[in-house]
C-alpha cells in the first residue's frame, strides 16, 4: 500500500493513510450536532479533506472553503485526488484569502463552522485566540456550531521520522512536499 504526505515549511499538514480518521472527526461531529447544516464554511482545509466529507451530508446547500494559500488547494488537487475530490461538489464555493479577514464582515451566515488549520504556531497561532473565536461566534446562525483542530497527534511523529528516512520519495513544489511512503 502506498501514502502520501503533505508537508508545507516542514510541517506535517497531511497523510493520506491517517487523513479520513482526522477529516470525519472534525466534520461529522459538527455535522451531525446540528439539525440542519445548510451552510457550512471550511477555514484553512486547502487539502479539500473536510470539504469531501462535508459534502457527504445532502442537507448542505453551500460549503465555503477560505484557505489562504492557493498553492495547497491547486498541489492537492494534482497530489491528492482522493482527498481533494470535494472540490468538484456543485454546492461548494473555493476562496483564496485570509480566514480571519474572511469572518470579519460574516454575521449570522453558517450553521457550521470548520477550522482545519495547521498547529498552533506561527502564521496560524491567530486561528486558536480569543479574537478568532469571537468572529468564529459572530458568523454563526442561531443554534450554529463550531469545530477546530487543535494539534498534531502523537502518532504523526512516525510519519516525520519516516520522511526522514526516505527524502528521495519527495516530490517538491511551490513550498509544499509530497511524499510517497510504501507501508
Amino acid at each position: 500500500m502506498s501514502s502520501r504526505t503533505l508537508k508545507h515549511t516542514g510541517s506535517r499538514m497531511k497523510d493520506t493513510d491517517l487523513e479520513v480518521r482526522y477529516q470525519e472527526m472534525i466534520t461529522h461531529l459538527a455535522m451531525n450536532s446540528h439539525p440542519n447544516p445548510e451552510r457550512v464554511l471550511v477555514i484553512g482545509g486547502g487539502d479539500g479533506g473536510v470539504l469531501r466529507e462535508v459534502v457527504k451530508h445532502d442537507c448542505v446547500k453551500q460549503a465555503v472553503l477560505c484557505d489562504i494559500d492557493e498553492a495547497v488547494i491547486r498541489l492537492s488537487k494534482k497530489y491528492l485526488p482522493g482527498m481533494s475530490v470535494g472540490f468538484n461538489h456543485p454546492n461548494v464555493e473555493v476562496l483564496v484569502g485570509d480566514g480571519f479577514k474572511f469572518l470579519e464582515d460574516k454575521k449570522g451566515e453558517f450553521d457550521v463552522i470548520i477550522t482545519d488549520s495547521s498547529d498552533p504556531e506561527g502564521p496560524a497561532e491567530a486561528l486558536f485566540q480569543k479574537a478568532y473565536f469571537e468572529l468564529l461566534n459572530g458568523a454563526l446562525r442561531e443554534g450554529g456550531v463550531i469545530t477546530t483542530q487543535g494539534c498534531k497527534p502523537p502518532l504523526l511523529y512516525r510519519i516525520d521520522r519516516d520522511v526522514a528516512l526516505a527524502p528521495n520519495k519527495c516530490i517538491t513544489e511551490h513550498g509544499l512536499t509530497f511524499i510517497s511512503l510504501s507501508s
